[in-house]
């Protein structure tokens, strides 16, 4: 696969490059947009209407996938699973049929998530303790088991 890379144009705008710098194509989002998770055939942006998937192949929406939590960050994506977080709260979303599972990181915030093709790594707080850092690990195929 060519590379490629969403980068955020300012008011609102988003573009996909192609690895030499040059324009793909374009999207507008009048509201805004808050990140944006480029993998393979997934271009996952949220916006303020929720988590929009797009073909990055064709530019077309797929799907807007409302989030049900509040001050909800994207995370990542990666083969059809979108990841993002919520206070200590980490939400898998699966792109083809909505199912989603969440993984409460044991300790405090800030959280942060992103998935490889190994599984989820996720990482938080241990308050109180000497190394206070931590990093969990979930296998992919562990993902939805949980």
């Amino acid at each position: 696969m060519k590379s490629q890379i969403a980068v955020g144009e300012g008011s609102g705008g988003l573009a996909l490059l192609k690895g030499d710098g040059s324009a793909l194509r374009r999207w507008s989002f009048p509201l805004g947009f808050s990140g944006a998770a480029l993998q393979g055939r997934h271009l996952v942006v949220q916006t303020p209407a929720g988590l929009e998937d797009f073909d990055p192949a064709t530019g077309a929406l797929r799907r807007t996938w409302t989030l049900r939590v509040a001050n909800a960050r994207l995370a990542d994506v990666q083969a059809g699973l979108v990841a993002y977080v919520a206070g200590t709260r980490v939400h898998l979303l699966r792109l083809t049929d909505g199912v989603e599972h969440v993984i409460r990181a044991p300790g405090a915030g800030p959280v942060q998530a992103q998935i490889e093709a190994p599984g989820l790594f996720y990482s938080y707080t241990a308050p109180g303790t000497k190394f206070p850092g931590r990093i969990a690990f979930v296998p992919f195929a562990r993902l939805f088991q949980r």
